[in-house]
């Protein structure tokens, strides 16, 4: 098991002390995908499409992954 630690980038920083332990590369992939997903479907009308970014590192700090979010949110009929 390695652990990797999933940061959060948008109007200030949430950076992941704690970590989590994975398998590898592609679980902590996989991880990060599921973590976005669950983020996506839990905001709330307040955001307006500004960009965020989580960024995977493994324990020595090399960057396994980065996922960029933005949206270009049009007016609802």
């Amino acid at each position: 098991m390695s652990r990797y630690f999933f940061h959060i980038m948008n109007s200030r920083a949430i950076i992941d002390l704690d970590g989590t332990d994975l398998s590898g590369n592609a679980e902590a992939r996989m991880h990060a995908i599921a973590i976005t997903s669950t983020m996506m479907s839990e905001l709330d009308s307040n955001w307006k499409g500004e960009e965020w970014t989580m960024t995977v590192t493994d324990l020595e700090g090399v960057i396994i992954l980065t996922l960029k979010f933005s949206a270009n949110l049009g007016t609802v009929h």
